[in-house]
């Protein structure tokens, strides 16, 4: 199978960070106490025009005031993640599957042929032969949601369904979902979202401007992957429906000022790819990117059905008028929703 490939703004962006790290490289016999202590503005490279970053410019990407020591810092983070340090709650395929199959039981997921079309959520309901109360592990629905965007292009590829524009965006950047985990904190709950973007295009276009610069490889590792690391308060309102607000959004889940560079340049990548469909990111900053990322999930948890808790009976069939909608249907790493009918989604229409 062919590799994806690695968006061109983000191709843009790291090989600029490693143009900064290659300038510093160069001036070193200068002095590298003041070299590393100023900025490209101050170098008077701040204003040129780039072609592969689109002609756009290091100011156009917040770099410009960025002392170089903090670009080399984050370049060395970036080519250096710890994947166990970043990922703390991955799910298991081989649990995380039956049980995603097992709640999909009797509901338009489940399709003729004995198929299971997960990406069906990320535009419509999935609508239940009745009522029921279904419980997801958050390594369930991280598997879901990694499943969803990896065979979401049919689905998300209607125009006018601002509603996919989240799973729209992290299929345009080829990211896979690798985390998502819940938590109980006081009164609340938040949320983190671990999503992961391959490198492995980006690797010998590097390796050559390397060579190029008579740079050994050896001085500069590149990784197969990157993480982006989203962090939200999540609740759900008394209709059940999920709400999450932005807190946070890193790089290999590290805080760094340059980093706000290569979310600009992955939000103009996403609305590049949208072009005048839906999907295209209208701020190119790291809150619009980690929107992007929030609003898919909570778009493919909102269609699965709403938040809440209910008695059950014959199983997990919901007791008529026992249904109780709200943060009642969350707890510490997991969630509950109250399935959709047929009638359900006919009574929204």
């Amino acid at each position: 199978m062919a590799q994806p490939a690695t968006p061109k703004c983000l191709k843009g962006c790291c090989l600029t960070i490693l143009i900064i790290v290659l300038l510093v490289v160069v001036l070193i016999g200068v002095s590298v106490a003041v070299v590393l202590n100023m900025t490209p503005d101050q170098l008077g490279i701040a204003d040129i025009s780039l072609d592969f970053l689109g002609g756009k410019t290091l100011r156009d990407y917040g770099l410009a005031d960025v002392k170089l020591k903090e670009a080399v810092k984050l370049f060395k983070e970036m080519m250096n993640p710890d994947e166990d340090k970043i990922v703390l709650n991955r799910f298991d395929e081989s649990v995380d599957k039956p049980a995603a199959q097992s709640n999909a039981a009797n509901s338009s997921i489940l399709k003729e042929d004995g198929s299971y079309d997960f990406s069906s959520v990320v535009s419509e309901k999935a609508v239940y032969d009745k009522v029921y109360l279904k419980r997801y592990l958050d390594t369930t629905l991280a598997y879901m949601f990694d499943s969803m965007i990896s065979s979401a292009e049919t689905s998300v590829e209607a125009e006018g369904d601002p509603d996919s524009t989240g799973v729209k965006f992290l299929r345009d950047i080829n990211a896979n979902v690798n985390e998502v985990t819940i938590s109980a904190s006081g009164d609340g709950y938040t949320l983190r979202i671990v999503a992961s973007i391959s490198l492995k295009p980006l690797q010998d276009e590097l390796k050559n401007a390397l060579a190029n610069a008579k740079i050994p490889q050896s001085l500069i590792k590149i990784p197969d992957r990157i993480y982006i690391v989203s962090y939200a308060t999540i609740s759900a309102d008394d209709e059940g429906k999920l709400v999450a607000v932005s807190q946070d959004i890193r790089i290999n889940d590290v805080e760094n000022v340059v980093a706000d560079a290569i979310f600009a340049a992955l939000a103009d990548s996403a609305s590049d790819a949208a072009g005048d469909n839906a999907g295209a990111i209208e701020t190119s900053d790291k809150n619009a990117i980690n929107g992007e990322i929030l609003k898919a999930f909570t778009t493919v948890i909102n269609n699965l059905g709403r938040i809440g808790t209910a008695s059950v009976q014959n199983g997990d069939e919901v007791a008529a008028g026992s249904e109780r909608y709200g943060n009642e249907g969350l707890g510490d790493h997991f969630l509950t929703v109250i399935t959709y009918t047929a009638d359900d989604v006919a009574q929204a229409v």
